[in-house]
Parts: structure tokens; sequence; C-alpha cells
């Protein structure tokens, strides 16, 4: 099976990332658990879906992340996307303290104390992904072998890839197992147009 169109660089990173749509949040943190016990200290914990509303309406706080992941920075991303949770060695790297203030058109959840939960909405999800750092060719090529498990796995054997296509010649990427059969960065989308426009 051939898939015409996929992103596998940024498919082959997601698989690294936390599935946070679960639920309870007992069920979370114990995702997060176990990937804090495999992953180097100081490695961020990174994680997409979570939806509060289907644990009961109560928005989530940097300590329950902290007592799970004390030792790792932690930024997960909830559903909706209006909203980021971090926990408290996040917030540190981040560089956020209990004097930040809410930037233009987001707001930094604090609890009745005054103290941040460690919620970030709408625009202020920014303060934290901006410290994180991008992964090597080297990473990258790792996850996109390991996402080459999963593809095979469901029977895709080829693809056409709309990533950097410089990537598959990184180690261990040299020989891809999945036939890369074409690709095409977003630098030559407006090139497809003028060629289809044209009937090339």
């Amino acid at each position: 099976m051939i898939d015409a169109h996929l992103h596998f660089e940024g498919f082959s990173l997601g698989r690294q990332r936390i599935d946070a749509e679960t639920g309870t949040v007992e069920e979370l943190l114990e995702k997060v658990e176990e990937k804090a016990q495999v992953l180097e200290k100081g490695g961020w914990i990174l994680g997409f879906g979570w939806n509060h509303n289907a644990w009961g309406g109560i928005l989530p706080h940097r300590a329950w992340l902290d007592r799970v992941a004390p030792e790792h920075p932690v930024f997960l991303r909830a559903k909706s996307g209006h909203a980021g949770w971090a926990n408290s060695r996040g917030m540190e790297v981040a560089g956020i303290g209990g004097d930040a203030v809410d930037p233009e058109g987001g707001a930094l959840v604090r609890d009745e104390q005054g103290a941040l939960t460690g919620v970030f909405l709408e625009e202020a999800q920014s303060l934290v992904p901006r410290v994180i750092p991008e992964p090597s060719a080297a990473e990258v090529a790792a996850a996109m072998v390991a996402g080459q498990e999963e593809a095979l796995g469901q029977g895709l054997t080829g693809v056409h890839d709309l990533d950097d296509a410089d990537i598959f010649a990184v180690p261990p990427m040299e020989i891809p197992a999945v036939r890369v059969l074409g690709t095409m960065v977003g630098g030559a989308w407006p090139h497809a147009a003028d060629d289809f426009d044209s009937g090339g």
C-alpha cells in the first residue's frame, strides 16, 4: 500500500509524544510517569490531547505532573488547542516564575492563592515551547526508523513524502525500508501549481 500524501517526519516525531487523550487524569499521569522512567533525565516530555472536561471540568495543576516527573520538563497541549499544561520543571526551564505577567491575548492560570497552576491559555502557550530544543537530524532520522516499523506493520510500503527530503540521507535513514517514491517540500508547492496550470 502506498500513501500519496504523508508528512513522514511529522508522523514519526508525533509517535514520540504522549497521547494525552485519556478518560481520567490518572491514566494520563501514568503515561507521563512511564515516559519519565525511560527518558534521559532532563529530557522534555511532550504530549497532546488532554481534555479537562473528560476529567470533570477541573483544570489540571502543575503539582500533578511534578509528582510523576519531577526531574523532566513537561508540556502537554490540550485537545482544543487553547491551553497548555506544564510542570514546575518545565516552567523553570522556560524562566517562568510567580512574577510572570499575562501576555497579550493569553493568560497564565493562577489558583486562589495567586500561585501559577502551570496552565497556559491561548497566546500564553508560546511561553514554554519557545525553549524546547528542536530535534537534531540524527534524532529525527532515528524517530523515522521507528516510524517505519509501524508503517510497515499497517501494510504501508511506500510514501510520497511532503517533509524535508534531506532527512533521508542522514544515518540511519540512508536506506529506508519504506520506499520514498517522491518528495515535495513547502517551497515546491507554487511550482507544482504552475506545472498543473500549464499541463506539466
